[in-house]
């Protein structure tokens, strides 16, 4: 599986049940990275797809049941352990204040990596994309 998650600097994910952050340009690039696969997300990130319907499936449950090399779109919820062997890191290079975090270490958890891209957001001047994945597909 491919894990998708946009993080703060301090790892934050969620404040209060909602998203820290959010930026039509990283929906279009997650969009354009997943090409014509379909990208699965829960109901809570549907607003954010609801364009492109087409390439979006919605669950109630990412935690299991989903097909080999899923893209997997994680907001309300973080990935399981070990579930993933490829991770896609938007970074909004601030903190915002959180109470749910994102605490992965890539390479202490055996991941490289393998891309670092920053591009201009809609309401982040700078956003950075990073790629990892697991040391053993290398």
């Amino acid at each position: 599986m491919t894990a998708i998650l946009c993080i703060a600097d301090n790892g934050g994910v969620l404040f209060n049940r909602r998203r820290v952050s959010r930026d039509a340009a990283v929906t279009a690039d997650i969009l354009r990275l997943a090409a014509d696969r379909k990208i699965h997300i829960r109901p809570y990130s549907a607003p954010l797809f609801a364009e492109k319907e087409a390439n979006i499936l919605c669950h109630d449950d990412l935690a299991g049941g989903l097909p080999d090399g899923a893209i997997c779109f994680f907001e309300d919820m973080l990935p399981p352990s070990g579930s993933f062997d490829r991770l896609v890191l938007y970074r909004w290079n601030r903190d915002y204040p959180a109470d749910v975090f994102f605490c992965f270490s890539p390479a202490s958890e055996g991941f490289y990596l393998c891309e670092k891209t920053d591009f201009s957001g809609v309401s982040h001047p700078v956003i950075t994309r990073e790629i990892y994945e697991r040391e053993t597909d290398r």
